[in-house]
């Protein structure tokens, strides 16, 4: 008989749990920027960060769906007065690729793991005079 597992677990292990911290912590990303009066630059750059943490070790359909969370928040689901989505064909784009991309790297943690093993052998390479 297997032990059910506490709220903790299930946020942090669970697909429903991870996309519930990624909507609330986009939310707090987008409003914290906006409350601080930061370029847009910073909101977004929040919920990137917050939509990795929530993608890894996670499925790629977990991690496009959080990506497709992250997105709604950067364009502009919080920051227009009434929550009208706005389609601006260049930067929405740009920010939905982006958010797809870095979502799907942590949901594939051995791609990720390679590129960073690959970037600490390079950089710990010894240096012989000659």
């Amino acid at each position: 008989m297997t032990r059910p597992q506490s709220l903790s677990q299930t946020l942090v292990r669970g697909g429903a749990g991870r996309l519930f911290l990624v909507f609330w912590g986009s939310l707090m990303a987008v409003d914290v920027a906006g409350v601080a009066r930061a370029p847009r630059a910073v909101a977004v750059g929040g919920v990137v960060a917050v939509v990795v943490v929530g993608s890894l070790g996670q499925h790629v359909p977990t991690a496009l769906l959080a990506a497709g969370t992250g997105w709604l928040f950067v364009n502009g689901f919080v920051e227009d007065r009434l929550g009208v989505l706005r389609w601006h064909p260049a930067t929405d784009a740009g920010l939905l690729v982006l958010l797809v991309v870095f979502a799907t790297l942590a949901a594939r943690r051995s791609v990720l793991d390679a590129i960073l093993t690959h970037a600490a052998r390079t950089r710990a390479r010894p240096r012989v005079r000659s």
